[in-house]
């Protein structure tokens, strides 16, 4: 869903804040479609939302390549996944499914259509930062 956020710098905003209610040491995974393969950056800017009507082929898709350390968060990790479309028929799957496994573990991963960052909320630097939870508590 950060994609449909207005401008990256607020995309990046709002993983700050899914992080500050998260407690030190915790992880916030954010997942998200990755437009590092051009043809999926295709089809999500372009025919998708022709054909479907709901991407606005204007939303600012989060390049995990650029990811980062976010404030109250550091990254730790990012994992690629999704090769096959979903529109392979189901019949397929079964066949194609090793072929994607290898994609996900090899050296074109990256190139996938999906991937996940993974953050981990590190302990507050200041002694003015806000508790973590808030006023219900860690959590």
């Amino acid at each position: 869903m950060l994609h449909h956020v207005a401008t990256p710098p607020e995309q990046r905003e709002a993983i700050a804040e899914i992080g500050r209610v998260v407690r030190p040491g915790g992880l916030v995974f954010v997942h998200e479609m990755s437009v590092r393969n051009p043809l999926f950056r295709l089809y999500l800017e372009y025919i998708y939302p022709i054909t479907k009507g709901i991407e606005e082929g204007t939303e600012y898709y989060l390049d995990p390549r650029r990811m980062g350390d976010v404030r109250g968060l550091r990254l730790i990790d990012v994992h690629y996944f999704t090769f096959i479309p979903d529109f392979v028929p189901r019949g397929l799957l079964p066949l194609v499914a090793p072929i994607e496994r290898r994609l996900e573990a090899g050296p074109l991963a990256s190139w996938a259509a999906h991937f996940v960052a993974v953050y981990e909320r590190v302990a507050a630097s200041r002694p003015d930062s806000p508790a973590v939870g808030g006023a219900l508590g860690p959590a």
